[in-house]
């Protein structure tokens, strides 16, 4: 049965998963086509296979968290509102499996494609670094302090996981997606004001790693804590 909801919510979201699928190769590709053709060096030794590599690795994974970004919250405020606003939700709610596994299908469907984007991206991240002990050129582009940082990954996830808790909290009342999806984007901005303001009020230096980190936690407890009131919420409605 759950298998079949898996499926059923798969088909909901189609064209938003075929979406994030193109979007995520179109980032590799619009990266290959850069270094390809629009970058040229006057050193040798940044023209071979390695350094392009390195370049399309750090394009691609950069291109590709804005789309995860984006997609986060696409696919998480409509997971539930789509059902809703053609009404398919009260026909649903007649059929033998319960909210809970409702609830379970669709988490699996909305956060396995983001977390699937965003190993992909990661991956990505991690092989330029791999790639940087074979490239002999220190230029700014190929340098190991512009390649995707520990923190600067984790920052990343965080995000996410703001952006997945606002559009969840909010997309568990509504019938429509566009609102759910708009605060799923603003949901970072939010949580950094907030940041931002906390840090005014009390009169903490917010330089540097320091506030990365802080925005980061910060991210991670609104982007859980809003997940979590979104489950609660869909699975006390009274309406489906």
């Amino acid at each position: 049965m759950i298998w079949a909801l898996i499926r059923k919510d798969a088909g909901l979201l189609r064209t938003y998963l075929r979406s994030a699928i193109f979007a995520t190769v179109a980032c590799y590709l619009v990266s290959l086509t850069m270094v390809g053709i629009m970058i040229y060096y006057d050193d040798e030794n940044a023209k071979n296979g390695a350094s392009r590599a390195l370049l399309i690795c750090k394009g691609g994974s950069s291109c590709g968290f804005v789309a995860t970004y984006f997609f986060a919250a696409l696919l998480v405020g409509s997971v539930f509102t789509l059902e809703r606003s053609d009404r398919s939700a009260e026909f649903l709610a007649c059929l033998p499996p319960t909210r809970m596994q409702n609830l379970f299908s669709k988490l699996t469907v909305a956060l396995g494609a983001t977390m699937m984007m965003i190993f992909v991206h990661l991956l990505f991240a991690w092989l330029a670094h791999m790639f940087r002990p074979f490239v002999r050129v220190n230029s700014v582009q190929l340098s190991e302090e512009s390649l995707t940082s520990v923190l600067y990954a984790q920052n990343f996830v965080a995000i996410i996981v703001s952006v997945v808790g606002g559009a969840l909290a909010v997309s568990a009342w509504l019938k429509s997606n566009g609102v759910p999806i708009l605060c799923g984007l603003l949901m970072p901005a939010f949580v950094a004001s907030i940041v931002s303001l906390i840090g005014w009020i009390f009169e903490v230096p917010s330089e540097g790693d320091a506030f990365v980190i802080r925005y980061a936690t910060s991210s991670l407890v609104f982007g859980v804590t809003l997940g979590y009131l979104g489950c609660y919420w869909f699975l006390t409605r009274c309406e489906p």
